[in-house]
């Protein structure tokens, strides 16, 4: 049953004795025929009438509501569906819409407290439920979300959005192993969901694992979900080494996302005489970003409403020859599309810490740092294009400040500080900074983007284990931009997570003058922080333990003269180095792609009959 069909029964089993009422109520129900038809004009007039008969009449308000939403008017939705909840506050399906509508116009505490009163009438409903916890952890209450959807989970332990939810609130907490059991169980409830058993492949990384048997469940997933047998081998595209090359690069993240300051290189600084780029975003986010990003685009498709055949169609119609994937199993990526293979040569960069497990992507971009050679071609079912230096070129923030003396030179207070997505700082990670601060006994530690509540109690005890008392931590949530660089003047030393490293935060603390300590291991995610600093020519800064990583902390610290004019210098230092160097980058990235479609070219010609 629709929404409208559920107000307008609503309307009839009142039995109200006004016969205006009576009248708006089958004014409705005809609105609600000719909305099912297509026939907006007259349903819109049909609900006015409605109204006429009955100004109160909250079905009539709410069909406004959904109408002008279907066509995208969302200013006049929300205002007439605000006017039927004022009416009937309780009206289930109203309420969810609104809410949405709320949240994305940034009101989102207006939702919470506009769904309150919904949820307490209906504390088992896993709708209402779901989406007032997805609010609350939006809003930064995430102990709020986690205790809904616990408690929804079990009235309601087989509802895929709660357990997802829930999922997310774990991770968000950095309760990996938590969060990984929430996502196996969402793969149980749906199993032919290849973005879910993507999810679980995705968040694994977030932890020590077993390589080998990682590569084998990506490698099961591309056979499930990606499977050769639904590639198109055959392409019109012209076998000419030398000809100018149609790259597309189809992405989730063409916005305001941590891979921008990575992507952005890729568009601004290509050779144009010899590569045209067409993007391919595969989102509904428009941003300030994703303007910047279209303007450098030869072309720009927007193509997050077509499913696989559609986008490979349009792919083929562009007659793209390289189509590089920035997103692999991470969210919004379309990897069942490049089983299709819409494009003669594929290949997979940046977005992913892992094999795709995709047999129709032919190449991985790296560089030796993440993937020495000869080691670790055995972890990916792509062939290893590794670029000269490091596989990064980093746009330096425009709305960076000046760089500012820290606090160990200011206030003679030394401070660690963490900038990552709280998501990687697990158990091990924490333990290993509580050590850090047992050894420096008059250290602060400035993390940011810590959930409030139980986690900051979680972390705070895990410290107080090792002695380091509550007054030398300093917490963080999420911050707008102004206030996270501002608070790299509040850090010293930025300790990097792992097993999976810093991307962006990282490269961010280098240019706000910050040096960052990383340990490097075994895996691609755990060895960003040294192909990073690798690019930026601070390889120092790198080490190989758990042991080396809290030693090296610690003779940072009786070492605090040296940070004072390291700080001054870096920013120079990075943007001259190899990191932000986006010429020397492109060079050896478009020598790659050249190589690529070379190799197709050559066996072309060798297929041909002789």
């Amino acid at each position: 049953m629709s929404i409208l069909t559920r107000l307008v029964s609503g309307i009839w089993r009142e039995h109200r004795a006004s016969a205006g009422a009576q009248a708006a109520a089958a004014a409705c129900a005809e609105a609600v025929g000719l909305l099912n038809q297509g026939q907006t004009a007259p349903a819109q007039a049909a609900f006015e009438r409605a109204l006429r008969h009955d100004p109160r009449s909250h079905a009539a308000l709410g069909g406004l509501g959904v109408l002008f939403h279907r066509l995208g008017i969302r200013a006049r939705a929300l205002e007439h569906l605000l006017r039927s909840l004022a009416i009937e506050p309780r009206s289930r399906e109203i309420a969810l819409l609104a809410s949405r509508l709320l949240h994305d116009a940034g009101r989102s505490g207006d939702a919470i407290r506009l769904l309150d009163p919904v949820a307490a009438a209906l504390p088992e409903d896993p709708a209402v439920g779901y989406q007032l916890a997805w609010l609350q952890r939006e809003t930064g209450d995430l102990d709020g979300a986690r205790r809904r959807l616990e408690g929804l989970g079990g009235r309601a332990g087989d509802h895929p959005g709660i357990v997802e939810e829930l999922a997310v609130a774990l991770r968000d907490c950095g309760e990996i192993d938590e969060a990984l059991a929430c996502y196996a169980r969402l793969a149980e409830l749906l199993p032919d969901q290849p973005r879910v058993a993507s999810a679980l492949l995705f968040h694994e990384l977030y932890r020590e694992h077993d390589r080998a048997a990682l590569v084998a469940r990506h490698q099961s997933w591309g056979e499930r979900f990606a499977p050769p047998r639904v590639a198109r081998d055959e392409h019109a595209n012209v076998p000419d080494p030398q000809r100018v090359l149609r790259l597309g690069y189809l992405s989730a993240d063409l916005g305001l996302t941590s891979a921008a300051p990575f992507i952005e290189p890729l568009l601004a600084h290509r050779d144009r005489s010899r590569f045209s780029v067409t993007c391919y975003h595969a989102s509904g986010r428009d941003d300030e970003v994703t303007h910047r990003l279209r303007s450098l685009a030869d072309a720009w498709r927007d193509v997050d409403a077509l499913d696989d055949e559609a986008l490979c169609e349009r792919v083929r119609e562009d007659g793209i020859d390289i189509l590089v994937d920035l997103n692999g199993h991470s969210r919004g990526g379309r990897l069942t599309a490049f089983a299709r293979r819409p494009a003669p040569v594929q290949a997979t960069y940046l977005g992913y810490g892992a094999t795709t497990g995709v047999a129709a992507i032919d190449y991985r971009l790296t560089d030796g740092s993440i993937d020495p050679e000869g080691e670790a071609e055995r972890w990916y079912t792509e062939k290893l294009i590794r670029l000269p230096g490091a596989m990064w070129c980093f746009a330096p923030p425009r709305e960076a400040p000046a760089v500012v003396a820290g606090p160990a030179a200011a206030r003679a207070v030394l401070s660690f500080g963490s900038f990552n997505n709280f998501s990687k700082v697990g158990t091990g990670v924490l333990e290993a900074w509580a050590e850090i601060g047992a050894a420096v006994v008059d250290a602060r530690f400035v993390l940011v983007g810590v959930p409030h509540g139980d986690t900051r109690r979680r972390v705070g005890e895990i410290f107080a284990r090792r002695g380091v008392s509550a007054e030398r931590l300093q917490f963080y949530g999420r911050v707008d931009p102004r206030e996270y660089y501002a608070l790299y003047g509040e850090v010293d030393v930025a300790l990097d997570a792992f097993p999976y490293n810093g991307g962006t935060t990282t490269c961010d603390a280098l240019w706000m003058g910050v040096p960052v300590l990383t340990f490097a291991g075994r895996g691609t995610l755990a060895r960003s922080g040294l192909s990073l600093l690798t690019a930026a020519g601070m390889t120092e800064w790198v080490t190989f333990s758990k042991e080396a990583y809290v030693s090296k902390a610690c003779a940072l610290a009786r070492d605090r003269a040296s940070l004072g004019a390291m700080r001054a210098g870096m920013r120079g230092r990075v943007a001259a180095s190899r990191l932000c160097n986006s010429e020397r980058f492109m060079g050896g990235f478009e020598m790659a792609l050249r190589g690529m479609w070379r190799e197709w070219c050559e066996k072309q010609a060798g297929d041909r009959p002789a």
